[in-house]
């Protein structure tokens, strides 16, 4: 029997906790803290309006620490049956028009913090393309098969889209747009809206297919499209921003002394008149006294407790927190590399990942310009997308830098395109002719500042002198 091993339907409820949850993220993210405040509001009724938010930027930090893919721009190759130099040349051009890094570059983030992220590909209105970074909050999918959540097998999405905004209030209208192999249209919304074309006056989707790129941190629930929550991230937010607006609000409430008179009635201490230039009088009886009570609150420790679980919530997640918060100037460089390898180790599954997306989203684009532009032949043909990431080099002298790589060149391990290119984020085929545009400019330089080569021949002023004296 396998009744009681089945797994509960997921409600209405467990579905805008989830929306709720990845939206409070993506806020985050954006290093907007609404979320912190909506949580001191429910804690504090009564008083949240008298405490003066400390917030830390810790996911965001996070995201731009762990999403470095694109840190630097890596080097595409796009490889097929009549793609040449002018081809290769019209693609780039493209890429840095639609901003593909940066959009790839966004997506890694919303991936290391929400867990999930979409890159849409829509046309525009002057015939060309644009990526969009669709929160995924903002979407929701229908597959043919319940048990996949493979982007082939959807068979309609929901979209919710801002389609215009009032200049004095800044308000944002936002429509619901359904597309499916088939069509694009707007289902929810303005009534000028509802019923036409998401791209267009056809609402016709001339790819047949979705033009969706996913990712997902780990693997969704069976039925699901998107992955889980990462819960933990969310509420070590909460708790670091929590954390510190307390011991500042206990700070301030307990940092000054509160006056206090023993043997007077409350009417007659209200009439007290207290500062450095006041005098108090009080009777001559053993029973009154003035004095400022201190609180003494173990701000000390609530610190430290603050500190260590972020410490631990960086650790787990691959990170060294001594580096991450930057609490040492004395870190060797050998530290940092280790480091850099542990965050390399901790990345690099999605590598595979971003490669395969890269071929999505070219794919995309390219259907969108044959259809755009094309009048029925294909502008670009089919194209095999490879890409090489680069990162920084790890913290050492350049010297020592420069001695490594020339001992990789003399080896044959690299070449001097190969690291140009990496270095500088350009294809091979720019950087083969930018080393050969530097040599040349240096062969220039040499003749002019040693044009007899005397500078190989060890020969010097004081040498050259001795010659024509002897």
């Amino acid at each position: 029997m396998l009744t009681r091993f089945r797994k509960q339907t997921v409600s209405i409820t467990d579905k805008n906790e989830w929306v709720s949850k990845t939206e409070a993220l993506n806020k985050y993210l954006r290093r907007d803290h609404e979320p912190t405040l909506e949580a001191l509001q429910d804690l504090y009724p009564d008083t949240w309006d008298q405490r003066v938010l400390r917030v830390v930027p810790f996911l965001q930090r996070l995201a731009r620490t762990m999403a470095t893919l694109y840190q630097q721009n890596p080097t595409r190759d796009f490889v097929g049956v009549g793609v040449n130099d002018e081809v290769k040349n019209r693609i780039g051009k493209i890429y840095k028009s639609i901003g593909m890094n940066d959009a790839m570059r966004t997506a890694q983030e919303q991936l290391t913090i929400l867990n999930n992220s979409t890159i849409w590909v829509f046309p525009t209105s002057f015939g060309g393309v644009r990526l969009l970074n669709i929160p995924p909050h903002d979407q929701e999918f229908k597959s043919r098969d319940p048990w996949s959540n493979d982007v082939r097998d959807l068979e309609a999405a929901w979209v919710s889209l801002p389609v215009g905004s009032d200049p004095n209030t800044g308000f944002k209208t936002h429509a619901t747009a359904m597309i499916t192999a088939e069509e694009a249209i707007w289902v929810d919304g303005p009534k000028s809206l509802k019923g036409k074309g998401v791209w267009g006056e056809s609402t016709v989707n001339p790819l047949g297919r979705i033009p969706v790129v996913a990712f997902r941190g780990s693997e969704p629930d069976s039925g699901e499209f998107f992955a889980p929550v990462p819960f933990d991230l969310l509420h070590a937010q909460l708790a670091l921003d929590l954390t510190f607006t307390d011991i500042q609000h206990i700070a301030s409430l307990q940092g000054y002394g509160q006056p206090v008179i023993k043997g007077v009635g409350a009417a007659a201490a209200t009439e007290l008149k207290l500062g450095p230039e006041s005098v108090i009088g009080l009777p001559d009886a053993e029973n009154m006294e003035f004095t400022f009570e201190h609180g003494n609150p173990p701000l000390a420790e609530y610190q430290n407790a603050a500190d260590q679980y972020l410490r631990s919530v960086l650790a787990f997640c691959g990170v060294n927190p001594d580096i991450f918060l930057k609490t040492s100037g004395a870190i060797s460089a050998v530290a940092k590399r280790m480091d850099m390898h542990e965050r390399e180790l901790e990345r690099g599954r999605f590598v595979h990942m971003f490669e395969k997306a890269e071929q999505d989203v070219w794919d995309l684009v390219r259907l969108w310009i044959n259809e755009l532009r094309g009048n029925g032949r294909e502008v670009y043909p089919e194209t095999d997308v490879r890409i090489r990431y680069h990162f920084p080099d790890p913290p050492v002298d350049p010297l020592h830098r420069e001695q490594a790589t020339r001992l990789a060149l003399d080896s044959g391990l690299t070449s001097p395109a190969s690291e140009y290119a990496r270095r500088h984020g350009v294809t091979e085929t720019e950087a083969k002719k930018k080393v050969q545009d530097n040599l040349k400019e240096w062969a220039k330089l040499q003749e002019i500042n040693n044009p007899d080569r005397r500078i190989e021949q060890g020969r010097t002023p004081d040498t050259e002198l001795r010659i024509a004296v002897d």
